[in-house]
């Protein structure tokens, strides 16, 4: 980034602008160095100056939604972190078609408060997602999901702002969506093709408000019951292998629940989610998943690919 570039954006975006600022901050995991340029950005005609000036100059640039499944590495992250947080909250019913209800949502919303609104609204579809992390637009880049679903079911068209600055709606017949993976035919991955998305169409059905909330705390009753979510951390770290046993469970058969390394340390109740025990660095974590990875290959012979996007 030259200095021209860091004047312009200081001058746009005024005191949404850091420079140097500790991405430990901006990520459930509560670890990462600093960014070059941080700046906040809440509506799509900023995004799209952002994205351009970005692109001409030929500044790196990354999309920071909720800041789960991610870990930034010690040494941070080079060129602009766009944060979406603060923008694209609307949340609305677009359309109510044969049974099946169309529901705009912002990618700055909560991925919880769409689930919670869709119950209010008697909306069945969502539950997948409870007690899932993140924003919108982070749970459809990541194809967010449990063993009942994933965003993949439920998205029908998202409008993305490219890295050119331009406004763009995608159909579902241009998504591709696949294990915690997702792209646009012609673009590719977020990460490749630098683009941003603003806003998912979500097709719901109708249900029984009462049934669907009474399902709601059954789901988050199992999760506080089996999951980590008092403690720091990204979510399943590892992507579960295509066959055979999870990662969570072949993490257990290898003894290494519990395990630390400096101030992170696979979780005592899910063995596929690291968590932070205080004081933990990036560099920690990815010695904690170089370890288990390694155990896992040594006794089982199948390597596990991490789930949460490593960056810096």
């Amino acid at each position: 980034m030259n200095d021209a570039f860091i004047k312009w954006v200081k001058k746009r975006f005024g005191p949404n602008v850091k420079a140097g600022e500790p991405m430990s901050r901006h990520t459930t995991l509560g670890v990462g160095g600093p960014a070059g340029l941080f700046v906040s950005v809440d509506n799509t005609e900023g995004l799209r100056e952002l994205l351009a000036r970005c692109n001409d100059e030929g500044v790196d640039f990354f999309i920071l939604g909720g800041g789960s499944n991610l870990l930034v590495r010690d040494g941070g992250m080079d060129g602009v972190v766009i944060d979406m947080k603060k923008g694209w909250k609307e949340i609305s019913i677009s359309a109510d078609r044969d049974g099946e209800v169309v529901v705009a949502a912002g990618a700055g919303l909560w991925l919880q408060a769409v689930c919670r609104y869709a119950i209010e609204q008697g909306l069945s579809g969502m539950n997948f997602a409870l007690g899932i992390p993140g924003s919108v637009g982070g749970a459809v880049v990541m194809n967010a999901g449990t063993s009942s679903g994933n965003m993949g079911d439920v998205v029908d068209a998202i409008e993305i702002v490219t890295r050119t600055g331009s406004v763009e709606k995608k159909k579902r017949s241009e998504l591709d969506f696949s294990y915690r993976r997702f792209s646009v035919k012609g673009l590719g991955s977020p990460e490749s093709g630098g683009f941003a998305v603003t806003m998912a169409k979500l097709v719901l059905k109708h249900g029984d408000r009462g049934a669907l909330r009474d399902e709601a705390n059954e789901i988050l009753r199992r999760r506080l019951v089996v999951q980590p979510v008092d403690k720091s951390s990204a979510g399943c770290f590892f992507r579960n292998p295509s066959q055979g046993e999870s990662a969570g469970r072949l993490i257990e058969m290898a003894g290494l629940k519990g395990m630390t390394i400096g101030g992170a340390a696979v979780s005592e109740k899910h063995a596929n989610f690291f968590v932070n025990r205080g004081d933990a660095t990036a560099s920690d974590f990815i010695r904690l998943m170089e370890v288990v990875q390694d155990r896992v290959s040594d006794l089982f012979g199948i390597d596990l690919e991490p789930e949460v996007i490593i960056v810096g």
